[in-house]
């Protein structure tokens, strides 16, 4: 492998900065480049054991249903961040130079850090719609339906001020609290 592409990859951004030196100059050592033409199919989820890092040119990264995504310089794709559903890699420019590792290399010096990162590159990629709810990074509860309520409510005791629950739930909903409109009127 010519060592032009290694050249030209920021060693002290994420994930490389969370390796190890020992790890980094292995991950190094087994980086392959390699180029390919417009067009050219680069990965798809149907072979996969690969991991890839775009160091110069356009890919895009095609889902079997939705719209794609376009992929520059710093941008990864591959197997670590499993993605669900297929996917394709395709050359959108040129030429488009990469590095590439087998999946097995990356597994190995993987860490939390690690995995949150390529969760994070999945999310920017195929971005998780499902209603189910979702951690809310930073809070004790998770994203769903009743968020809003939990968020005023807690909003209500940090200004101690008295709100009953069911009250926050009807104003969420559109309703009106029964004694509202009565002490309205007196």
């Amino acid at each position: 492998m010519t060592h032009a592409p290694l050249t030209r990859v920021n060693w002290e951004a994420p994930p490389f900065s969370w390796l190890k030196l020992e790890h980094q100059n292995q991950i190094k050592t087994q980086a392959t480049s390699r180029s390919f033409a417009l067009g050219e199919v680069i990965w798809s989820t149907d072979a996969p054991g690969s991991h890839f890092l775009v160091v110069s040119g356009n890919v895009r990264l095609v889902p079997a249903e939705g719209d794609a995504v376009r992929l520059k310089e710093g941008d990864w794709f591959g197997d670590a961040l499993e993605l669900s559903d297929a996917w394709k890699a395709r050359a959108a420019s040129k030429e488009v130079v990469l590095l590439e590792w087998s999946t097995a290399d990356w597994s190995a010096v993987t860490s939390a850090e690690m995995r949150q990162f390529w969760t994070s590159v999945r999310s920017r990629y195929q971005p998780n719609f499902s209603n189910a709810p979702q951690p809310v990074s930073g809070y004790p509860f998770v994203s769903g339906l009743n968020t809003a309520a939990a968020c005023l409510t807690m909003l209500a005791q940090r200004l101690e001020t008295p709100v009953q629950p069911e009250w926050v739930q009807r104003q969420l909903r559109g309703q009106r609290p029964k004694d509202l409109i009565n002490a309205g009127e007196k």
